[in-house]
């Protein structure tokens, strides 16, 4: 870290000395010339850190294991958007229904992550114990979050698997 410390700062002092030599440059042929040297200058103290980096260990990042560890962390970050989008959608759920004084036992929400890497709400179900407070449940939510919502009462058996 100390080493990345040390390239900010001389990135840093030799941008700073060409701002300073260019703005105190003469006006006339000399300044163009002056601002390309500058430049080159600049990107010469920019570069100069990656000379000493073996080029065996630029490429290591590139290597398969590397590149399967990267996929299967994203996989995972993926899925954890998945399941906060559908706590989310869940507490919205359960607000709207406490709010309206619709009675439920419970709502499951199934999300996943389609080929395309966007969040998909697979299914919304709410459980409730008697078939009226169900359908108002049911019209409620279809209608706060534009979603098909599945209703399941007391006696039936969950859908989740």
């Amino acid at each position: 870290m100390s080493a990345l410390r040390l390239w900010c700062a001389c990135v840093c002092a030799a941008a700073v000395a060409a701002a300073v030599i260019g703005f105190l440059a003469p006006r006339g042929n000399l300044r163009h010339t002056l601002r390309t040297v500058l430049v080159l200058f600049t990107l010469c103290a920019l570069l100069l850190p990656l000379g000493s980096i073996p080029f065996s260990e630029l490429l290591s990042a590139f290597e398969p294991e590397n590149l399967v560890a990267a996929e299967s962390y994203s996989e995972r970050i993926l899925g954890d958007f998945a399941k906060t989008a559908a706590e989310n959608l869940r507490n919205l759920a359960e607000k709207t229904l406490i709010e309206k004084g619709i009675p439920y036992r419970k709502i499951e929400i199934a999300a996943d992550i389609d080929a395309e890497g966007c969040i998909e709400i697979k299914q919304i179900l709410l459980v409730s114990d008697d078939p009226e407070s169900a359908l108002l449940g049911e019209a409620a939510l279809s209608e706060t979050l534009g979603i098909p919502v599945e209703v399941t009462y007391e006696g039936e058996a969950s859908q989740f698997s």
